[in-house]
């Protein structure tokens, strides 16, 4: 059998110091985040469905622009990744976050309240109607982690301390992937729409082709998957997307060694503690400095340091320290 040309190769990146295939454009990269929800036409619409959990199918979507005019000379600007509306006159804001999450929930919050105060119509003499503000959602699929708790999926709307909501125009969903439940190999769990959309999101690119899980066939499906093909990339948007994945593999493969870096440190600084609170107690006892510090592998001068920092006097030898056996 021949080789494939190298276009029909998957990209095969050293991760972790292991050779990984993409096989597919993956949804959460910069170029598959604008083919799946940009380019396509029947993914957005259903997934958009799915991940609201509207009963109806949503049969048009239109792209807004999605640069966000600041509101007055002094307040902020930005760009929205994806802002559509359908045929309901509602309005949807699409954000995917695969990075570092830290100002991410304000970012958020910023989106869906600038957008809300700029759909609000004038009538002709410029006065501010409320009464036809359509209805806006914030979609946020996260790669990792955001939120505490197991829930995978998260939305928030104006509620009471009860639980009563205030209004349901405006709502922000959160979807994390890192806390979807269903393993890369066990895609038979993957029941619901839903389920099978965040499976395909999070896994789709790591499956060669005759290896895809059968759901991954439904036309909703495949519409983005046929599109996001690493066969369809010409070369300069293959080099630009292994450029993307290689960085963004360096970034979390740091963020491994920063994580580590801190568990050890933590770990130290609780063996440190304990050390302490035996230093304080062995002190309380009458024990005199050098004894503490031998049996502490530390230095007279660092325990005498410790105790000074918590107001506590050496005991010295001669004087009415005890050694262990409670002789002078």
């Amino acid at each position: 059998m021949s080789e494939l040309p190298s276009s029909s190769q998957p990209i095969v990146l050293l991760i972790g110091g292991k050779p990984v295939e993409f096989w597919l454009v993956p949804y959460f990269s910069d170029l598959g985040f604008k083919t799946a929800w940009v380019k396509c036409q029947l993914f957005p619409r259903r997934a958009i469905q799915e991940l609201l959990g509207f009963q109806e199918e949503i049969s048009t979507l239109t792209l807004i622009r999605n640069e966000i005019t600041p509101l007055s000379p002094t307040s902020k600007g930005g760009i929205y990744d994806v802002i559509c509306q359908d045929e309901r006159k509602r309005v949807f804001i699409i954000e995917m976050q695969a990075g570092a999450h830290k100002p991410l929930k304000k970012r958020l919050l910023f989106y869906l309240f600038q957008q809300y105060c700029s759909m609000i119509p004038k009538d002709e003499k410029k006065r501010q109607s409320f009464m036809d503000v359509p209805e806006l959602y914030c979609i946020c699929i996260v790669k990792g982690r955001l939120l505490e708790g197991k829930n995978y999926h998260n939305d928030f709307m104006f509620r009471n301390k009860a639980g009563k909501a205030f209004d349901q125009d405006v709502q922000l969903h959160l979807f994390e992937l890192g806390k979807f439940p269903i393993l890369r190999h066990q895609p038979q769990k993957a029941k619901t729409p839903l389920q099978k959309l965040l499976f395909t999101m999070k896994y789709a690119h790591t499956f060669k082709p005759e290896e895809r899980p059968a759901f991954m066939q439904e036309h909703w499906l495949s519409d983005s998957i046929e599109e996001l093909e690493v066969t369809k990339l010409d070369p300069q948007q293959r080099a630009f997307l292994e450029m993307e994945l290689a960085k963004e593999a360096e970034i979390r493969e740091s963020r491994e060694i920063e994580l580590e870096e801190e568990k050890a440190k933590a770990a130290a600084k609780g063996k440190m503690e304990e050390k302490i609170e035996s230093i304080l107690h062995q002190n309380s006892l009458g024990l005199d400095v050098e004894f503490i510090a031998k049996i502490s592998r530390l230095t007279v001068e660092q325990v005498e340091k410790i105790l000074k920092k918590h107001s506590r006097q050496p005991n010295r030898p001669g004087s009415n320290g005890k050694k262990l056996n409670g002789k002078n």
